[in-house]
């Protein structure tokens, strides 16, 4: 565990994933909790009903494998054309798109299982996860908005209450499920998800994204979703 300024601490870690022999996909998580948080009296309004979306489906992944050391990338399919893209689709509810709806979907669905609360969206977060992802297609480099932000204090007026986390998808974007580009983005959202739900409960690196997603103190989440050619990059930013 890495320390951070006096306000809080926090940690990295990457879990990857094999399919065949060969690594295909790599999660990483951070945390970092701000100690005597102030309230702030700005709350986000722009939020949707945490039962919203589209009801979850199992994507694919591989079988877990052993954790990367931190920041370790694995290789991630055709990453077609360099050019980045927002996730495609029409507005929906609270002007959340489908995909973002689905994350949201996931991680409820998930969170039901163990009767923990849902989360609702935030559209305050889901700029800061966006942030994130962009940062993270130009580096590959996880968290590295996230730490930076924790580091010079600015995460604190970014929507984050009391407490933060965040997970990512491959560094190097998740790689293609479906030709369909809608069907091939749902399914990467699906197996993202359903990837660090199986990591199960438990301290340490190997648990990190499941504790995250699972936290019953978390509230909000913030979803930022970038096609890359048929490459998904995730982004999920959590907060009390």
């Amino acid at each position: 565990m890495g320390r951070f300024p006096s306000w809080g601490y926090g940690f990295l870690t990457a879990t990857c994933f094999v399919a065949g022999g060969a690594l295909v996909a790599c999660t990483t998580e951070t945390v970092i909790e701000k100690q005597n948080a102030p309230v702030d009296p700005m709350m986000d309004t722009s939020e949707t009903d945490p039962g919203s979306g589209d009801a979850p489906r199992t994507g694919t992944s591989g079988s877990a494998g052993t954790s990367g050391s931190s920041g370790t990338s694995g290789s991630s399919g055709t990453s077609g054309s360099s050019g980045t893209s927002g996730s495609s689709g029409s507005s929906g509810m609270g002007g959340f798109d489908q995909f973002q709806l689905r994350n949201l979907a996931d991680i409820n669905a998930y969170r039901k299982t163990k009767n923990i609360p849902p989360v609702a969206l935030s559209a305050t977060l889901g700029t800061f996860a966006m942030a994130g992802t962009q940062m993270l297609i130009m580096d590959h480099m996880p968290h590295h908005h996230f730490i930076n932000a924790g580091n010079d204090g600015s995460l604190w007026n970014a929507g984050f209450m009391g407490g933060a986390a965040e997970n990512q998808g491959d560094p190097n974007g998740w790689y293609k499920l479906a030709n369909d580009p809608v069907q091939n983005e749902l399914l990467q959202i699906d197996a993202i998800q359903k990837a660090m739900f199986d990591e199960g409960p438990g301290t340490g690196e190997a648990h990190g994204h499941y504790m995250n997603m699972m936290n019953a103190d978390y509230k909000t989440v913030g979803v930022g979703l970038v096609m890359v050619g048929t490459a998904l990059y995730l982004t999920n930013d959590f907060s009390e």
